[in-house]
């Protein structure tokens, strides 16, 4: 996400930007047909990428929305209704995706990046080996080793 400020658009480029919006009826999403990153709209603005709901956020509510976020109450990242949006923190936006259940990242060898197995972490975490050597034997860093022992990631693996 960029931080950019949001520079003062022209008549052509809002023009464009209200062509690329779907709106519904005041109180539903307005969906933005235009270009996207997984699902969420951009559109370029002197060379620049911008979120569009960032934009939306400044023309409407006349703020930049700065470093915080720009979140959705519909939790539909196309939308770019105004009255669906608001500001949060980092932290803000990661609340709001756990207390909407889209805190989904598979654990464990579910997620297609792990390298390792469940018993690959039960048997690291059973060795009496150096943390350097089980690196070496599963083609691991030595940090990944040590917080799989630490219980830092792999929590769900007692």
């Amino acid at each position: 996400m960029s931080h950019l400020s949001i520079p003062r658009l022209t008549n052509e480029q809002v023009k464009f930007m209200w062509s690329r919006i779907k709106k519904n009826g005041p109180n539903d999403c307005w969906i933005w047909l235009g270009g996207s990153r997984s699902g969420y709209g951009r559109m370029v603005i002197n060379g620049h990428y911008y979120e569009i709901t960032r934009i939306i956020f400044k023309i409407y509510y006349k703020k930049n929305p700065g470093k915080l976020f720009v979140l959705h109450r519909c939790d539909n990242p196309s939308c770019c209704n105004p009255k669906h949006l608001f500001l949060g923190t980092i932290q803000d936006n990661n609340v709001d995706r756990k207390n909407k259940n889209r805190s989904h990242r598979p654990i464990g060898r579910k997620n297609v990046k792990a390298k390792l197995t469940e018993k690959d972490v039960a048997d690291i975490r059973k060795s009496s080996m150096k943390t350097v050597d089980l690196a070496r034997k599963y083609s691991m860093s030595y940090q990944t080793i040590w917080m799989i022992r630490k219980k830092k990631i792999w929590k769900h693996i007692n």
